[in-house]
């Protein structure tokens, strides 16, 4: 359990017998978050906050007393709140992507394996602008959309379909078929020129020849 300093662990006291929790503290662990001070008792409902960042694992709310036997309370009701998974600082409201949903650190945010695709920075909070995948290590402008395509920050897919001779969600895997059918299309109308100018070439020598053995007669 990690415990910011904005824990708030709401105490719900039972009213009869207040002055016994005169002088309470609360540890996480073996560290103190919190110690009662002054003379007058703790209202029925109290709020407290540590005054730091605690790592631990379990909350002790005791209150002994110096030269007492006997002491007691009872509590109705404890409420302990922490940062969710994915968040941290001193009032969890920043956000952290970490990869595989790690918890990151409570107070720095760093993700212990690296963030999630589509992220980056020391917190893993900063969006993938202008490129996409892991660490943000694709740049957009090297996909191969067939029109202008926003560029999802997680996996660039193309919205609509792709360049011709190029496939895959981001449009960056060469496509050997359609390659091929191109080529092919370039080649057969290549062929198709010189056939045809062969031909032009044979007609006219064939009508010259004509025409030389017209005149010669």
């Amino acid at each position: 359990m990690r415990i910011t300093k904005t824990l708030i662990s709401y105490l719900n006291f039972i009213k009869l017998g207040l002055s016994y929790f005169k002088g309470f503290s609360v540890h996480i662990d073996n560290e103190l978050c919190y110690q009662h001070t002054g003379n007058s008792n703790p209202t029925n409902e109290f709020s407290i906050e540590c005054s730091r960042t605690i790592t631990g694992r379990y909350v002790n709310i005791s209150n002994i007393r110096p030269g007492e036997i006997y002491h007691h309370f009872s509590l109705c009701e404890v409420e302990i709140y922490v940062c969710s998974r994915g968040t941290y600082g001193s009032e969890c409201n920043n956000f952290c992507h970490c990869s595989n949903y790690d918890k990151c650190d409570v107070k720095t945010g760093q993700c212990p394996n690296g963030c999630q695709i589509g992220w980056d920075g020391d917190s893993c909070n900063t969006k993938c602008e202008g490129s996409y995948g892991e660490n943000c290590n694709k740049q957009c402008s090297d996909r191969n959309c067939l029109d202008q395509s926003s560029c999802n920050n997680i996996d660039g897919k193309c919205i609509g379909e792709c360049q011709a001779g190029y496939r895959s969600i981001d449009c960056t895997q060469p496509d050997e078929r359609k390659l091929s059918s191109l080529e092919s299309g370039v080649i057969g109308t290549v062929i198709g020129i010189l056939v045809g100018f062969l031909i032009g070439v044979l007609v006219d020598r064939c009508w010259v020849t004509r025409l030389l053995a017209f005149k010669r007669r």
